[in-house]
């Protein structure tokens, strides 16, 4: 059986991103590291084997793909 491993997701704000899946949502946080002006942030579900991955939405088309 195929199974998802990792969902990347774009976020306007890291840390908002962040406080609203852990706190509202449930996720845990798994990785949160510097990587370059950016920072590599993967969080899953308890129990989960998929993860999601923030990447940070900078252009204006990937700010109207935030949400969507």
């Amino acid at each position: 059986m195929r199974r998802m491993k990792i969902v990347s997701l774009l976020v306007k704000d890291y840390d908002a991103a962040i406080d609203f899946y852990t706190k509202k949502l449930g996720f845990n946080l798994v990785e949160d590291i510097p990587f370059g002006d950016r920072r590599w942030i993967t969080l899953s579900l308890p129990g989960d084997g998929c993860s999601l991955a923030f990447e940070l939405a900078k252009s204006a088309e990937d700010l109207a793909l935030v949400g969507k």
